[in-house]
């Protein structure tokens, strides 16, 4: 994570408390302090290039690492986002959210594995540039990478069986299944009046569409009845 303060007109002071997610600055205290809590790393122990380097985690840069060394990206999004990821079996999309201090819905989103030990996260277009910023600082020294997909099809499959690569969207609790498909551009024969009209029935809401973010807590929205908040995982943001 980089922050610059170079070039500002203002006091960088009230820049830093305006760029903190809480407005008051105490966000980015929290996130200096857990770098400063961070550990050292010995590298070349005995040999030519003996060091000590701090943090740890710049040993190695985030973009180098394969999916295998990834394996805290799992406990970064069970500290963070609203849902439960430990249990989130293959096959399934489930919704969470990424909230303020106060505890208001940030970000919305579908989260899924992939099958090569990453997960997806299906969001609206518009949020992804502002989310993929938020998770980098919330990142830290977690040996795990954001970053946006490009031109990844997604699409909302109902009024049929099941096939490989259908994703069961378990917000829909009741009815028919709803499943997402990512990558395959399927032949549509329904409209996205057709798909609001179901998802309303079925008690789904979206942000944008349905509500303002940063304006409504999850149970405001059924997160609570549709298993995009967890109540037994323990503290995650908001």
């Amino acid at each position: 994570t980089q922050l610059s303060i170079s070039g500002l007109d203002g006091d960088p002071i009230d820049f830093l408390r305006d760029t903190s997610g809480d407005g008051k600055g105490q966000e980015l205290l929290a996130i200096l302090l857990d770098i400063l809590n961070a550990g050292f790393v010995h590298l070349d122990a005995g040999g030519p290039n003996e060091s000590y380097l701090w943090p740890y985690f710049y040993s190695v840069p985030l973009d180098q690492l394969e999916n295998s060394q990834m394996e805290d990206a799992q406990s970064l999004l069970q500290d963070v986002i609203s849902c439960d990821v430990e249990n989130l079996p293959d096959g399934i999309v489930r919704p969470g959210a990424l909230l303020t201090p106060q505890g208001k819905i940030m970000f919305d989103f579908l989260v899924s594995r992939d099958g090569e030990g990453r997960f997806l996260f299906d969001m609206n277009t518009t949020q992804i540039a502002a989310f993929v910023q938020r998770m980098t600082m919330y990142r830290l020294r977690a040996k795990a990478q954001i970053s946006a997909l490009e031109n990844l099809s997604v699409q909302a499959v109902w009024d049929m069986d099941a096939k490989p690569g259908f994703l069961q969207d378990s917000r829909f609790v009741e009815g028919i299944p709803v499943y997402r498909v990512y990558g395959q551009a399927l032949a549509c024969d329904a409209l996205q009046a057709d798909y609001d009209l179901l998802r309303i029935e079925a008690g789904v809401a979206e942000a944008e569409a349905d509500y303002k973010l940063s304006d409504v807590f999850p149970h405001d929205v059924l997160m609570d009845l549709n298993g995009g908040v967890s109540f037994k995982k323990g503290c995650f943001v908001g």
